[in-house]
């Protein structure tokens, strides 16, 4: 899942981000403390600067395959 993070009244809140539009030739940063990936339902616990293979599914049914580095919860 996208999740965004934002600092309403002083307090960090995520909340999922249903769809994200990129223009061609854009980039797009996702990081913590911003929008980013958030994984459920893991068969077990991710261990912090591994490597998880991810596949970001497109409008139109294109997909792009990518590799994120896993993080701790307190990265910046």
């Amino acid at each position: 899942m996208i999740h965004d993070t934002r600092l309403e009244d002083g307090q960090s809140t995520m909340r999922p981000h249903e769809r994200l539009s990129i223009a061609p030739g854009a980039t797009l940063r996702l990081a913590p403390g911003g929008l980013h990936v958030m994984l459920q339902a893991l068969a077990h616990p991710l261990t912090p600067g591994s490597e998880v293979p991810l596949v970001l599914l497109l409008e139109g049914g294109g997909s792009l395959a990518v590799t994120a580095r896993v993080r701790p919860l307190s990265a910046r």
